[in-house]
């Protein structure tokens, strides 16, 4: 099945306008995924970061929950391999730009540390810095 999708900037006309491919008129649609990224018809992110930040969670609650050792390398081990893979995936396409938006990410890791014991050594494994204050 093949999707189309056209993106309205500027006339206000377009948007009353039916496009069609031979006699199949193309449908409106308010979100596209495509490979593994959601965009709204706004060109927005916010979609996709909520449903990846959803699915570190279930996975960060997961890892918790099924490993047996709760040995430090393990766990980072661990983190790295199923939550932050999934959070870095095509970042370079969707990184997130505004606070609310960074904020939605680094909770997955601050969720994590946060039942996995003193933050200050998971913080310093996973060779990650606090940052205070943002530019």
């Amino acid at each position: 099945m093949l999707l189309y999708c056209i993106r309205y900037l500027g006339n206000v006309d377009a948007l009353n306008t039916v496009y069609n491919i031979g006699d199949q008129p193309i449908d409106r649609v308010s979100e596209v995924h495509d490979l593994g990224i959601i965009v709204d018809s706004t060109l927005k992110l916010t979609l996709h970061i909520n449903s990846t930040v959803a699915k570190a969670n279930g996975r960060t609650a997961l890892i918790h929950k099924c490993f047996v050792s709760h040995n430090p390398d393990v766990m980072v081990r661990a983190f790295k391999v199923y939550d932050r893979l999934m959070l870095e995936y095509a970042v370079c396409v969707w990184s997130p730009c505004y606070n609310y938006a960074i904020d939605r990410v680094e909770s997955v890791q601050r969720k994590f540390t946060k039942n996995s014991g003193d933050i200050r050594i998971w913080i310093t494994q996973l060779g990650l810095t606090i940052s205070i204050y943002r530019a």
